[in-house]
């Protein structure tokens, strides 16, 4: 989300935003509900902390958790001294609010009027899924934000969009895969939507290789856990 973004919005829109992500909050507090399973991304973030490596129980190299980079955001949090669940909320409050303000400047750009930024906000911040997960403890408002950042990334690439788009659209991706494993698959439908709708020659290479950027970071992630663990998947699986 660029800053000029923001200074063209007027006061009417910040207030607004403002009021959403508000509302947005009080939503999330009428849950209040951390997922059990949320405990287990606690306690590897927390012997991760404390130099024991991404494990469950010292010296048992086994993968119990299935959200690679939100457990590393969890443990930046805990490095700088804040505990979970509480980084998980603050983590998941920030999230969330990025993908509302997110959802309303791409539409206050794309749409002359402030009517469909206004709604499409309300119905996401609404929306009693979306709330509930703001405090769940897990990676649902990353892997939101990161899918949202993808997304508009790809419906903002045109005849005039620079090799700078696509790579940007293949970390959306990438980042998307390392949070859950199967958020690289979210690149396959967008990308062939770009396919669909421009078939010239440049335009294809580089939706070629954002989607080869996305797949490197899941081979590149599923190749570490095979090394790490000893299996390439979550023992869940």
């Amino acid at each position: 989300m660029c800053p000029g973004v923001w200074q063209k919005l007027d006061k009417y829109d910040l207030l607004a935003v403002g009021t959403l992500l508000g509302l947005s909050l009080l939503h999330a507090l009428h849950f209040n509900h951390v997922c059990d399973d949320a405990f287990i991304s606690f306690r590897y973030a927390d012997n991760l902390v404390r130099g024991q490596g991404l494990v469950f129980n010292a010296g048992e190299y086994v993968m119990g958790y299935s959200n690679l980079l939100w457990v590393l955001l969890l443990a930046c949090a805990q490095r700088v001294g804040l505990a979970p669940p509480v980084d998980a909320k603050l983590l998941g409050t920030v999230l969330a609010w990025a993908t509302l303000a997110r959802v309303y400047t791409y539409l206050r750009e794309t749409c002359p009027d402030r009517l469909p930024a206004v709604a499409a906000t309300t119905l996401l911040a609404a929306w009693g899924t979306f709330a509930m997960w703001i405090f769940g403890g897990l990676e649902g408002p990353l892997l939101a934000f990161l899918l949202l950042g993808a997304v508009v990334e790809a419906m903002r690439i045109g005849p005039e969009s620079g090799r700078t788009s696509f790579l940007r659209l293949g970390l959306w991706f990438g980042l998307a895969a390392l949070t859950r494993p199967e958020g690289v698959f979210y690149s396959l439908p967008v990308v062939a939507w770009l396919l669909v709708r421009d078939r010239r020659r440049s335009h294809l290479i580089g939706v070629i290789s954002s989607l080869a950027i996305a797949w490197l970071f899941y081979i590149g992630f599923t190749a570490w856990v095979f090394f790490y663990y000893g299996d390439p998947l979550p023992n869940a699986y």
